[in-house]
């Protein structure tokens, strides 16, 4: 499979990406699956900016990204890092026919979003989420994807219907 990892993360490229997780996922390339990103030429250019070196790097909306992972992309020889702004995005990749089986969750409801924002409430450290974070998280659960919360890879999983339960639903 040539899907390395799936992160959902509002920063994109950053240092843990740049130096934890593509050694750690083995990818040689990051495809940023987003209709907002894709359509946003200053935002496309600073992810660029920000790939390390020898690391190709895209942009695409998700029906681009969805026709490329499920075609050139597939290829075993490729390694890919696909990195979403949100667990919408990450749902409509999988909705489209994208295998996918496990979501890293690093960081959503950045600048401007903190809890309080917009009906957002924090789960975890780096999330905080809104009504509609949590549809497509579950949406994504009764798919058979599993979300876990990890920041770094040396991070111990916590599972994102977990902290949905406590801390959204108040079980």
């Amino acid at each position: 499979m040539a899907l390395a990892l799936l992160r959902i993360d509002d920063r994109l490229i950053h240092g843990q990406v740049t130096t934890a997780w593509l050694s750690s996922c083995g990818a040689r390339r990051i495809l940023i699956a987003s209709d907002d990103v894709a359509k946003d030429e200053l935002r496309k250019m600073v992810v660029k900016l920000a790939a390390p070196k020898g690391v190709v790097t895209e942009v695409a909306d998700l029906a681009r990204a969805s026709e490329l992972l499920k075609g050139p992309l597939s290829s075993p020889n490729e390694k890919v890092m696909v990195l979403c702004t949100s667990p919408k995005e990450a749902l409509e990749l999988v909705k489209s026919g994208v295998s996918v089986a496990a979501i890293n969750v690093g960081n959503i409801g950045g600048i401007g979003n903190m809890q309080g924002a917009k009906g957002r409430k924090q789960i975890f450290k780096s999330v905080s989420v809104g009504e509609e974070d949590i549809e497509a998280f579950r949406a994504l659960d009764a798919n058979g994807v599993k979300c876990e919360i990890r920041v770094v890879p040396q991070d111990r999983p916590v599972d994102v219907m977990e902290l949905i339960k406590g801390k959204w639903e108040g079980k």
